[in-house]
């Protein structure tokens, strides 16, 4: 599977928003969901965070 650089974006966002609510314990949707928006719909981009937040607390509380 090639990474197409929008896909290597998507990445490198919510790369970025998951070490923010590391450092800081929130704010990781507030960070992904604006920069996502300008790759992938809005519609799209929402869900998309909400489903990686959930996904990192599961691995936290594991």
């Amino acid at each position: 599977m090639l990474f197409t650089p929008v896909i290597l974006q998507i990445v490198l966002i919510i790369f970025a928003a998951t070490v923010f609510r590391s450092a800081f314990g929130f704010g990781e949707s507030l960070i992904a969901v604006p920069l996502l928006a300008l790759f992938i719909p809005l519609s799209v981009a929402v869900p998309l965070s909400v489903l990686i937040s959930v996904t990192i607390a599961g691995f936290v509380v594991v």
